[in-house]
């Protein structure tokens, strides 16, 4: 059987709706007479759900990403101040920063240049469609012994259900 290769925002969004309706569940019995009584926008009455998907993206993917993709440390290498720039110019969490600095990254390895403006603007599906398609790509062009090894630090982060 052909193997199925999923880049790491496929799994995150397999992952996430499992994650996001128990915090909605726990949020909701927290908030239900207050967002039920008032409008409220949702971050307010579910503030658990607001970064879920970029929440995921841990320093250890991170880390993953940087030894196994670009040594050339894209993420880790940027300064304090530039992120912290950068988070305020587009409104946005260090996570997703640092989810939407990935999918700028493995672009560029395929050849394609995007800014962050326009990543930002993409939602959450387009982006899993867009890392899918870059991860996908990518790592087809690798040899056999870079994907074992891809798979093998994989396993190490947790993430056992994920093969390239």
């Amino acid at each position: 059987m052909k193997k199925i290769v999923f880049s790491l925002f496929i799994l995150l969004l397999c992952v996430t709706p499992l994650f996001v309706s128990t915090a909605l569940k726990k949020t909701t019995v927290t908030y239900a007479d207050q967002c039920d009584s008032e409008v409220y926008s949702l971050s307010e009455c579910y503030p658990s759900a607001v970064s879920d998907v970029f929440d995921l993206v841990t320093k250890e993917l991170i880390d993953f990403y940087e030894k196994d993709f670009n040594p050339a440390k894209p993420i880790t290498g940027m300064t304090d101040e530039h992120s912290k720039t950068l988070m305020k110019t587009y409104g946005i969490s260090q996570n997703k920063l640092n989810t939407l600095l990935i999918l700028q990254d493995i672009a560029k390895l395929n050849g394609e240049r995007i800014s962050l403006n326009k990543l930002v603007k993409f939602s959450t599906k387009q982006l899993f469609a867009f890392g899918q398609k870059h991860f996908t790509a990518y790592v087809e062009k690798l040899p056999k012994e870079k994907k074992e090894q891809i798979n093998k630090d994989l396993a190490k982060i947790k993430f056992p259900s994920l093969t390239f």
